[in-house]
């Protein structure tokens, strides 16, 4: 899997996604989906946080070609 390396003084501002819902057995979860034609990449926050803790990474995978979803 190739690494994404971005400089200190990279200004990438966050993009644009589509909040999506999912729901299984009456269990409802909500998800960022950065859209990309590459592979697709899960991230996963711990406790307390939320999907757009992944944002500033959402969007540099999405510039690096990755379809982001992060929960």
């Amino acid at each position: 899997l190739p690494v994404v390396i971005l400089a200190a003084h990279t200004l990438l501002m966050p993009a644009p996604y589509e909040l999506k819902h999912i729901a299984n057995k009456g269990l409802r979860l909500a998800y960022g989906h950065w859209p990309g034609d590459g592979p697709t990449v899960l991230c996963l926050h711990g406790l307390t946080a939320n999907h757009r803790s992944f944002h500033y990474l959402a969007t540099a995978l999405q510039a690096a070609g990755y379809n982001v979803l992060a929960m």
